[in-house]
This record gives structure tokens, sequence and C-alpha cells, in this order.
């Protein structure tokens, strides 16, 4: 992966959670005067040894956001670096990050990345260079990652999602 000029990273983290229905996995928002350049994004389970496919979708949703995230604050990768900008919340406002929607909101959602996975492999997307997903900075939309369906195995999920602010 190469690292942009001025850019700081981040990640945001769900672990080892049940997901019992279609989800929004994790949820960022961008704040009014940073944009976010998503550069890595994964998805596993250790609730399972039993095989099954699982569809997963990376891109934007607009307003109404999921009204049910737990919040959780970006962690800097480089501790020399400043905190983000993006701190921890549970509605999808902007400037704001959550894993684990139980609701999900009315918001219109469109898919960038549509794709599947096996339950014992897990799911990993780190784009080539010119394929990252910008979320520009005071957008109305926020970048998810989501289980469009519900996924056989429910236990013992994680998922996390590396960004630069730009």
């Amino acid at each position: 992966m190469q690292w942009h000029a001025m850019a700081y990273g981040y990640a945001v983290l769900m672990n080892d959670q049940t997901v019992s229905a279609a989800a929004t996995l994790i949820l960022i928002r961008p704040p009014a005067a940073t944009s976010l350049r998503i550069v890595r994004v994964w998805a596993s389970q250790k609730g399972s040894t039993t095989s099954s496919q699982i569809k997963i979708q990376i891109g934007r949703k607009a307003s109404a956001f999921p009204s049910t995230l737990t919040g959780f604050t970006p962690q800097k990768l480089d501790e020399k670096d400043a905190a983000s900008q993006v701190t921890g919340g549970t509605s999808g406002a902007a400037g704001t990050a959550g894993v684990l929607a139980t609701s999900e909101g009315a918001g219109t959602f469109t898919s960038v990345i549509a794709d599947a996975f096996n339950s014992l492999t897990g799911y990993l997307w780190v784009p080539g260079p010119r394929e990252e997903i910008i979320v520009r900075a005071n957008s109305a939309d926020a970048f998810v990652v989501r289980f469009p369906e519900t996924p056989a195995v429910t236990t013992n999920w994680h998922a996390g999602v590396i960004f630069e602010e730009m």
C-alpha cells in the first residue's frame, strides 16, 4: 500500500460481534473540512467451521443513516500522528464513525464494490492505485461496509476499515 503525502492513517474496527440480520458493519462519515480515502477493508469470522458464502458490499449511504450504531473513535496507525478528525458516533452524523447497526435507516445505499467470500477464508479488499474510494469533505453520504443479507454464520464477526484523512 502506498501512503500519500500529508495523509494520516486510521482504523475503525468491529470485533467479535453477532450479525443476526442484513446489517451495516462499519459506517464512516467525513467531517466538514476533511476528505477520506479508503485504503483497506476486511471481514472475517471465528464462530463456525462450516463453509458458507457471504455477500458483502462497500459503498455510500445517503441519509437517513442507521440510528443504532455503536460509536467507535478511529485509532491512529502512527502514534506520532494527530488524533482523527472523525469521532465515535451512533447516528451517522458528519465527522463520526460507528459499527454494527441494529437498525438500517431508510437512506439510499449505492454499492461501489459488491462481492462475496467464503466464511472460512474471510474477505480482504486492498485497492490498487487509482482504485481507492474517496469520500469528499462535507459529503452528505457516509462510507459503508455492509452485509446485504443475513450471513449463514452469525457469531464472532470481525471487520475493519483503514482510511486516510486528506
